[in-house]
């Protein structure tokens, strides 16, 4: 009967410590959970944040395309206007750019869109903007 009495005894003194064992497990196991919940917050807004500053720029982009075809449209209605101008006039009209300096330039001008990697621009002379 002693033997038993003991057992129970200790398992009586051995409960608490179980249970003050099981609550410190469950504070790291929360504190630990708190820490990844404020991680996967910050990684949120930091998202969220470049998320904006990616669509502000896209718009900035299109701003900036839409403006470069605008102005391209009326430089190319000015040109042709100037030239039946010239023309109407008695004069002659060479068409692109004419000389050495146009023999200089021509390449440079074909290939700059494509050298500095800019969609939608990948044919300044006229054709439709590559978006794709």
């Amino acid at each position: 009967a002693g033997a038993g009495a003991r057992a129970g005894n200790m398992a009586s003194t051995r409960a608490p410590d179980l249970l003050s064992q099981i609550q410190k497990e469950f504070e790291s196991v929360a504190h630990t959970t708190q820490m990844y919940k404020a991680e996967r917050d910050d990684i949120e807004r930091k998202l969220e944040h470049q998320l904006t500053e990616l669509n502000n720029l896209q718009m900035a982009l299109s701003d900036l395309e839409r403006n470069h075809l605008g102005m391209k449209k009326t430089y190319e209605e000015e040109i042709l206007r100037l030239r039946r101008q010239i023309e109407s006039a008695g004069g002659t009209v060479q068409s692109g750019l004419s000389g050495a300096l146009g023999a200089a330039l021509a390449p440079q001008i074909d290939t700059l869109p494509q050298a500095v990697g800019l969609p939608g621009f990948a044919n300044i002379g006229g054709a439709a903007p590559n978006n794709g």
